[in-house]
């Protein structure tokens, strides 16, 4: 057996009962263009992107209920190292968000690291199998109080991808030259469609 755990879909449930999706719709006020104004007094909230790496990989080797229990791990593993303002959203699948309130750069990589270097550690031998749990995040920071979760999603997103192409169990930053070079990698990506402007001057 693996563990008690049952979570097989939707969003996990933190020790306080706080999802994500909740937390953010009772903490901030949404306005009519579609950003949310924190109602917390701090000037920067970061954003981790977290997917579970080769989790198909652990699924097909070790059953779905290990699955289950390795979503778990990481979970808890994410909860412990998480301020009472900080709330963490399964997705769905293997990948979860994070939202770290008063939390610049430095301060979310750092929170992000502790997070992925306990699931290794919790994940890398569970039940007596060898599991080699392992997770990539990718991050965002928005730093002038005004959270778009479309944005910051998108954004922590390619990142993510980055740390996945990167070799994967790592965090990557978002940037401007991040989404420059990926960019640059889709218009010279075979069979990529001219940007409309090349178009109209060809």
């Amino acid at each position: 057996t693996w563990g008690s755990s049952t979570q097989s879909s939707g969003p996990y449930t933190g020790p306080t009962g706080t999802t994500l999706p909740n937390a953010l719709t009772t903490s901030a006020v949404v306005r009519p263009d579609g950003t949310l104004r924190c109602y917390q007094p701090y000037g920067q909230e970061g954003l981790l992107l977290a997917d579970l790496d080769h989790f198909k990989s652990i699924k097909d080797r070790f059953g779905h209920g290990a699955g289950d229990f390795v979503l778990q791990i990481f979970a808890d593993c994410a909860a412990a190292k998480l301020g009472p303002y900080d709330m963490i959203g399964r997705l769905g699948g293997e990948e979860f968000a994070i939202l770290l309130y008063d939390a610049g750069r430095d301060k979310a990589l750092a929170i992000g690291e502790r997070i992925r270097l306990s699931f290794e550690d919790a994940a890398s031998e569970v039940d007596g199998f060898e599991v080699g749990g392992t997770v990539s995040m990718g991050m965002a920071v928005c730093e002038d109080g005004v959270l778009d979760m479309s944005s910051m999603l998108a954004q922590a997103d390619e990142a993510l991808y980055c740390a996945k192409e990167r070799g994967r169990n790592r965090i990557e930053a978002a940037s401007l030259q991040m989404a420059l070079d990926r960019a640059h990698e889709e218009m010279n990506r075979p069979g990529a469609m001219a940007p409309a402007a090349a178009q109209n001057h060809a």
